[in-house]
């Protein structure tokens, strides 16, 4: 994670990424407040991949815990946008409503209707400021205590918003500006992994990458040649891939010689460790691009020799030997360290828990897997194999890709 936030102050992270038609709400922090969309509400293409649209005020998004004290220092961002009424009415204004037990605190602002805007709501003390992109509306004092909070739009025939929501985030502190503007540009940043470990730590930096989403070649399959007829007999079903290669185009800077060959061969020897190594891609805070490779070409290293500063240049091919995966994701915490799964496979799975250890061969009929993490982090447990011949898979996890 690109942040610097302690992750136990992050109490609510809700991507709003689940499929179309799914009832349920993943929390991707480490307190698993998972939740639940009815009515109306529905999933749907918004500001980072899915979101959540309200089409008519009927629909809801229900969170059984509330993250945050609202009495005490919190922050609670979200991207949100309203959208026209049935009637072709459309408010353009919107604004957060802060609630107390003896009165109403309004922060107005104009906006445009089906544009997305970044919301931040922070309180510390006494003090409640709200932010939209960035830039602060407005600071209010509040001398009673804060007792509940609204995004409200300017069509008052209704109880209820029109509009989507999507990458709720809460806090149990409030965030400066600072935190905040960092907090809000993670979700385009990209970042490159070898086993966890950043490729900026080596100062290696990827200019370019090829083969990541590419679909690997097709296997040639089973085909007879009757002399008396044209063509030929092809037998496409149960199509299979070809292993998956990927190219990264890099560049290493060191301050010398000495550091140029020292960071080069430390980087390196991570390859050198028995089976495949996890290179992770960092794409999107809650959906990160994972591959389990090995590198079988070597690489060449084109260098500038100067007694300062060095630059080397180099492609890292490698070769992901199982193209097709399904990816969970684990938050691993003092209490809650096993994650589960029931797979139903007549083919043989491989499972990479994503802290260096696997289990192989798991086949047949309700295989029930348990797998406890050593330490508190973030962790994604990888299904290696032919994923869509998987009958039946439930897992107490958070199913990130179906298919990868």
């Amino acid at each position: 994670m690109a942040t610097t936030i302690d992750q136990s102050r992050i109490k609510l992270v809700l991507p709003l990424n689940e499929d179309k038609g799914s009832a349920t709400v993943y929390d991707y922090s480490l307190f698993k407040n998972h939740g639940s969309v009815s009515g109306t509400a529905y999933f749907d293409a918004a500001k980072e991949g899915n979101g959540v649209y309200f089409p008519d005020g009927a629909g809801t998004v229900d969170i059984s815990t509330l993250p945050v004290n609202l009495t005490g220092d919190f922050t609670i961002m979200f991207w949100a946008q309203t959208a026209r009424l049935g009637d072709n009415r459309s408010g353009n204004m919107a604004g957060i409503v802060l609630a107390t037990a003896r009165d109403l605190h309004d922060v107005w602002t104009e906006v445009r209707e089906k544009t997305w805007g970044h919301w931040v709501i922070s309180k510390a003390g006494n003090t409640v400021s709200v932010y939209l992109n960035s830039r602060l509306l407005k600071a209010v004092t509040l001398t009673d205590p804060l007792t509940g909070i609204a995004l409200a739009q300017n069509i008052y025939d209704g109880a209820n918003g029109y509009g989507a929501i999507d990458e709720v985030k809460m806090y149990d502190l409030a965030l400066t500006r600072e935190e905040i503007q960092e907090e809000a540009s993670t979700a385009a940043r990209l970042a490159y992994y070898i086993n966890s470990k950043n490729l900026l730590d080596w100062d290696i930096h990827v200019s370019e990458s090829n083969g990541i989403l590419d679909r690997p070649k097709m296997k040639s399959p089973r085909s007879i040649s009757w002399d008396d007829y044209h063509g030929e007999v092809v037998d496409l079903r149960g199509k299979r891939l070809e292993p998956r290669t990927i190219t990264l185009s890099c560049f290493m800077r060191a301050k010398g010689k000495l550091d140029f060959v020292n960071k080069l061969n430390e980087f390196l020897q991570v390859f050198d460790a028995d089976g495949t190594q996890r290179l992770t891609i960092d794409v999107h805070p809650t959906k990160p691009l994972i591959y389990e490779v090995y590198n079988e070409a070597g690489t060449a290293v084109r260098k500038r020799w100067n007694d300062d500063i060095m630059v080397g240049t180099f492609q890292l091919t490698l070769k992901e030997p199982d193209p097709v995966k399904r990816v969970v994701r684990w938050a691993s915490t003092s209490g809650s360290r096993v994650l589960n799964m029931n797979i139903t496979s007549r083919l043989a799975l491989t499972i990479s828990w994503g802290d260096g250890t696997y289990t192989e061969d798991v086949y047949g009929e309700g295989v029930a897997l348990t797998h406890t993490y050593p330490t508190d982090g973030i962790y994604h447990a990888v299904i290696l194999g032919v994923i869509e011949e998987i009958e039946a898979f439930t897992t107490n996890g958070i199913l990130v890709w179906e298919r990868l």
